[in-house]
């Protein structure tokens, strides 16, 4: 039995995006709730509420934060940004010019979304669960309410 996690393909394109997203990938991980409205509203600037909607979103999708949020598709900022009723994407230029700012955002969203940091030797994990509990189900049919994302 083998002891990887993922196969060297998926290796490779671990926290990337896809030339292609399909619009059944932007509306599953790239929309919005009520929640995540609430929490990404509660920061100052429309640049700032921008750039933690998409960290928490490409967390999501990705499994793991982006370092530059330049790497996102066009297709997906203007998804995220007209959630926001944010008319231009150029304004995420303005996000950020602190590092701190990113690193203070990030740790908010795994405070929030209860994400938690695992690592056991070379493997990393960050395990997390939606702020109302909801629940998941594993392959298995057992309720769960923790999902994995890779770092």
């Amino acid at each position: 039995m083998s002891n990887e996690i993922l196969t060297q393909e998926q290796e490779k394109n671990y926290g990337k995006f896809p030339e292609v997203l399909n619009d059944n990938q932007i509306s599953k991980y790239f929309t919005l709730d009520n929640l995540d409205l609430e929490f990404v509203h509660k920061r100052r600037g429309n640049a700032n509420k921008f750039g933690v909607a998409l960290q928490l979103t490409c967390v999501r999708f990705l499994g793991t934060f982006l370092r530059d949020l330049s790497e996102i598709p066009d297709i997906v900022k203007e998804f995220v940004a007209d959630q926001l009723f944010i008319g231009n994407i150029t304004i995420l230029e303005l996000y950020a010019k602190r590092e701190t700012t990113k690193r203070e955002h990030r740790a908010l969203i795994k405070k929030q979304y209860n994400y938690r940091e695992y690592t056991k030797g070379h493997l990393s994990f960050r395990w997390g669960m939606k702020p109302n509990g909801a629940k998941t189900y594993a392959k298995d049919g057992n309720v769960t309410k923790n999902r994995i994302i890779f770092l």
